[in-house]
């Protein structure tokens, strides 16, 4: 009789296949230590713009000045009272985050 475990290594063998690969690259020397991973893939919540700038082209200028750029939420105005935006962003990890960032518009002040 098949365990749950036998079925699981099955899976595992299928979806990796026979050697470990990362981004479809094998790793020098099949050691995985090797392979550099010092970006990531996440979504950030974009919060405290004023209306005038709650738009994807504000929002993707900005997402580049702090990081690789990806991918505005399709759903970011499907809230009717939504007071944020969503990004899809890589960051690089070597390079500390920003905590904020100030905005002027055009002819006015700072915010």
């Amino acid at each position: 009789m098949i365990g749950p475990s036998d079925h699981f290594r099955d899976f595992m063998a299928k979806f990796y296949g026979p050697r470990m690969t990362w981004n479809n690259n094998n790793a020098k020397d099949g050691d995985p230590k090797s392979v550099k991973l010092n970006k990531l893939d996440i979504w950030v919540q974009v919060h405290g713009l004023s209306s005038g700038f709650m738009t994807e082209r504000v929002v993707k200028e900005a997402s580049k000045i702090i990081c690789m750029f990806v991918e505005v939420d399709p759903k970011n105005r499907n809230g009717l009272w939504r007071d944020y935006l969503r990004v899809h962003v890589t960051v690089n990890i070597d390079v500390p985050l920003k905590r904020r960032m100030r905005m002027k518009k055009m002819g006015g002040d700072w915010f």
